[in-house]
């Protein structure tokens, strides 16, 4: 087997934070969004929430079998979805958040937009995780990768920690006004 290449080694967990980021804005900001900025009613906001959490748990249960079945693409099984679903989820992401009418309309791109943030990020990360076990030339490469995936997650979450609250004060100041 081929040695882990060095850059791997010290670089794996960055993709962390920027799904950190993402995963905690997305748990932060989304029911302040609903109610706050779309104008959804508490028990429209609540159905939303309800849907798109139930849809997402299903396909929690489910993306390890769509990552080994799909066939892969020219980039390999793996690597092709870390490459290929990060623009279509920053694209999905920011509709999630995109007001058009606080009708049925707006809720059903709202819901759409999450379902497709979400199948793609949890796809992405299941295949970033798999991924480890073929790039890994020996145990200690496995370890020293998975502890660099938790670093990146760290990281992630101690940055949303403090820029979540600003963001959403920043986001609240300017409706207010």
């Amino acid at each position: 087997k081929k040695p882990t290449p060095k850059s791997a080694l010290h670089f794996w967990g960055v993709s962390q934070i920027g799904y950190q980021l993402m995963q905690n804005m997305d748990t932060t900001f989304f029911s302040y969004f609903l109610t706050d900025v779309a104008l959804f009613s508490a028990g429209v906001a609540g159905t939303i929430m309800t849907m798109t959490s139930t849809i997402d748990m299903i396909y929690s249960f489910i993306v390890g079998a769509v990552v080994g079945m799909v066939p892969p693409m020219k980039w390999g099984r793996l690597r092709s979805y870390q490459l290929v679903l990060p623009p279509i989820c920053i694209a999905f992401f920011n509709l999630q958040f995109t007001v058009i009418s606080n009708g049925i309309g707006g809720a059903a791109l709202i819901i759409i937009a999450y379902v497709i943030t979400h199948a793609c990020m949890q796809t992405a990360y299941t295949a970033d995780f798999a991924m480890v076990q073929e790039i890994a030339a020996t145990p200690g490469d496995r370890v020293k990768l998975n502890a660099n995936r938790m670093v990146g997650s760290n990281l992630g979450r101690l940055i949303c920690s403090y820029a979540v609250p600003t963001f959403v004060a920043a986001v609240q100041s300017i409706i207010s006004e």
